[in-house]
């Protein structure tokens, strides 16, 4: 099997993730890591050391990983056939634009962007340069995720009618790394919701026309004279993202101005940690987001349901469960679709994500492109301003797109 060389930018968490799954999968796809590029010296060098070893001990004999010293020179060396961009939001047009002109396949992390601007920006340089930019929306790569859009493709349920997810889950860490600021990540809710925003789209088939929504920051009240970081602080704290160690640990994890342990009760975050988000879509099918980051580890943490003319389908992500109702209630039938990729990140779907990747490079059509991307955060936009100006009802047509 030919080798897919691919280099990395951006190996924080995300990045190291899709690494390792591609030293897992290497026997089977074939994508090696060769480069990587990060923002942090001492992250880059930890991380090019390990995932040499990983894809060594898959078999990939004297497997080097070299880093770079920018993400354009990565992006510009001649062993290199995938570009992946697994920075945060606020570079990624900043990577992907330059990987695009030089004709190389590339992937880019959702959110696609953290404005609708960079978005529109990607997909018309993608439009342009005639090659897709697969995306990681990985819930399209879950197992029973795509069990219940096969059921509702095959009329299980009749005509779709509602969605609602929900996600009341523990990640406090939004209003306390990069995504607490829009400026840098297009808001928490970018990050997490245009997973699900991008699934409302794929299973109506539509985009939404308008969108109304509220959001609240009521939980985390500011509280004078917390310490400004988490490694500084010596207090009890169900927030807490780092340890007690104000000597040592921020030089060597944190990137310049971008610490991840910010104390969520100095009111420094712009997010909305909670909210509901309404969509309407053609058919009068309505999509409602509700949601709350600083909720509790639980199995229906994460639930949707998706309610048709003759019945309803119940999925709960962390146990891999569908309850499917149908014929007006009359037939039960549950589905356990967990399988062997189950236990790996993402419940499996990175894996899949990384034989998806092979496949891209060998020319199919990717699953998710730039301008999926594009559409999650022109509603993520359209949401936010809704809530800003108190719930009001926002347009679609009035959030920008791209003309291609």
């Amino acid at each position: 099997m030919r080798e897919v060389r691919v280099g990395v930018i951006g190996v924080g968490s995300r990045g190291r993730t899709l690494a390792r799954n591609m030293a897992a999968a290497y026997g089977e796809c074939g994508l090696r890591v060769v480069a990587v590029h990060d923002a942090n010296v001492h992250t880059m060098q930890a991380r090019s050391a390990e995932i040499a070893g990983l894809f060594r001990e898959r078999g990939a004999n004297g497997a080097t990983v070299r880093c770079c010293d920018s993400g354009q020179s990565l992006i510009g060396a001649d062993d290199i056939d995938l570009v992946m961009v697994t920075t945060t939001s606020d570079s990624h047009a900043e990577y992907v634009l330059p990987a695009l002109a030089t004709g190389k396949h590339v992937y880019c992390d959702k959110p696609l962007a953290h404005t609708v601007e960079d978005c529109v920006r990607i997909v018309e340089a993608a439009h342009a340069a005639g090659r897709p930019v697969v995306m990681g929306f990985t819930r399209r790569y879950e197992t029973p995720w795509r069990k219940a859009h096969e059921l509702v493709a095959e009329g299980a349920i009749g005509e779709l009618q509602m969605i609602l997810i929900r996600d009341i889950i523990p990640y406090s860490r939004y209003l306390s790394g990069w995504w607490r600021k829009r400026a840098w990540s297009g808001g928490a809710l970018n990050d997490k919701g245009s997973h699900l925003f991008d699934v409302m789209n794929w299973f109506t088939g539509e985009l939404p026309t308008a969108v109304a929504a509220f959001g609240t920051r009521s939980i985390a009240p500011r509280v004078d004279g917390t310490p400004s970081n988490c490694r500084i602080c010596d207090r009890s704290c169900d927030y807490r993202q780092r340890p007690h160690d104000p000597t040592t640990f921020a030089g060597r994890h944190e990137l310049p101005n971008n610490e991840r342990d910010t104390c969520i009760l100095t009111g420094d975050s712009d997010a909305y940690h909670g909210g509901s988000v309404q969509f309407r879509y053609p058919r009068d099918v309505i999509a409602t987001y509700v949601y709350d980051f600083l909720g509790f580890q639980a199995d229906d943490q994460e639930t949707m349901e998706l309610i048709g003319r003759r019945g309803k389908i119940r999925l709960v992500r962390a146990t891999a469960g569908l309850e499917v109702i149908t014929d007006f209630g009359r037939k039960r039938e549950l589905f356990d679709c967990r399988d062997s990729r189950f236990d790996g990140s993402h419940f499996g779907a990175d894996r899949m994500l990384v034989c998806e990747l092979r496949k891209f490079c060998d020319g199919a059509p990717p699953t998710v492109h730039a301008r999926h991307g594009l559409a999650a955060t022109r509603m993520v936009a359209a949401a936010l301003q809704s809530m800003d100006d108190g719930g009001r009802l926002v347009q679609m047509f009035h959030v920008p797109d791209a003309s291609k």
